[in-house]
């Protein structure tokens, strides 16, 4: 978001050398909100799934996509596709080559509604399309989430075990379908291919959808995850936009610490970190005015009680919001 800028994508360049400029790198062949991706086979950006910007406020009509799409390469070639649509689902890499996806809105199985998905699976790098379109090796399909949401954030807390924390569940009801915030934290292994609901001590303080998170090291070590923004309640039972920041450590049973807290209130930003898991950046979002912002945020810490948000002198040329973002390889870059 917003529309305008739902094809266009850029490549900032975060080192020390601020003076280096990039250009513009080229568009995404559709309008895309809600989508997911990563950097496969440490070169190749895919984005999966969404949903057309113009049904923004009408999550799961028609237009909701399945198809995956190499930045960079021709807009027709679409080799790689999900088992299914999805949009705001969410994604980490594992290994180099697949894509885990988790959640999400889509179709239950009679295609009559939307809800929130409690399904996952692997996009694997490998996997291709026949002459008719059809999967060439099926999808490897996980365990069932404990609750379906969307509107989540997916990162790992080692190489075996993830977690998903927060976001928004559908709840059918007599009268339709009821949207609840979701403050529970749900782990996944990996290797039993199982997920659970970790302890209350875990969970968020309260319900909150469209976080941002990511992991990175303290200067001592120490392996921390932040989970920022979002949407939560107000005391009104008003849907509302939170600036705050919570400091995960993931060496110590998820304690957390309210630190850190973003200049504004901001929703539905994107977060990158460096491989080394020594640099953490917040990107873009919205705020409650409706703006979507241009601007990237540094975390910076002093100790692990002690974390803000360093204003970059870069900036996105394009203000978004439910923007997908990775890093890449300097080599795959146009900067100068």
């Amino acid at each position: 978001m917003p529309k305008k800028n739902g094809k266009k994508s850029e490549v900032i360049y975060l080192g020390s050398r601020n003076k280096e400029t990039c250009k513009r790198d080229k568009s995404h062949p559709t309008e895309k909100l809600g989508a997911i991706g990563g950097l496969l086979n440490k070169d190749v950006p895919v984005i999966c799934g969404g949903g057309s910007v113009e049904n923004e406020d009408n999550v799961g009509e028609p237009s909701i996509m399945d198809d995956c799409n190499v930045i960079g390469s021709d807009p027709d070639s679409k080799s790689l596709k999900l088992s299914k649509k999805r949009q705001f689902a969410a994604s980490v890499v594992l290994g180099n080559n697949d894509l885990f996806v988790v959640g999400g809105f889509g179709w239950d199985a009679n295609f009559q509604t939307i809800v929130t998905l409690k399904d996952t699976e692997y996009l694997m790098m490998d996997q291709g399309l026949d002459e008719d379109g059809n999967q060439i090796e099926p999808m490897k399909t996980t365990g069932l989430m404990v609750i379906g949401v969307a509107k989540h954030c997916l990162l790992k807390t080692n190489e075996t075990v993830l977690i998903a924390i927060g976001g928004t569940e559908f709840l059918p009801n007599s009268q339709g379908v009821t949207k609840s915030l979701v403050a529970q934290t749900q782990s996944y292994d990996i290797v039993s291919d199982t997920w659970t609901t970790l302890p209350e001590i875990a969970h968020l303080p309260e319900g909150r959808s469209d976080a941002t998170c990511g992991a990175f090291k303290s200067a001592t070590g120490e392996h921390l995850a932040v989970v920022a923004g979002g949407k939560v309640l107000d005391e009104d039972g008003t849907v509302t936009m939170t600036k705050s920041t919570l400091i995960l450590h993931l060496d110590k049973n998820l304690q957390q610490w309210n630190s850190a807290n973003l200049p504004q209130a901001t929703c539905c930003g994107s977060m990158v970190g460096t491989p080394d898991g020594d640099e953490l950046y917040f990107i873009g979002g919205q705020n409650g005015a409706g703006e979507h912002l241009p601007y990237i945020y540094k975390m910076r810490c002093s100790s692990v009680q002690s974390c803000r948000w360093a204003k970059q002198s870069q900036e996105l040329k394009d203000g978004r919001s439910y923007s997908v973002a990775m890093m890449i390889p300097y080599y795959l870059t146009n900067c100068e």
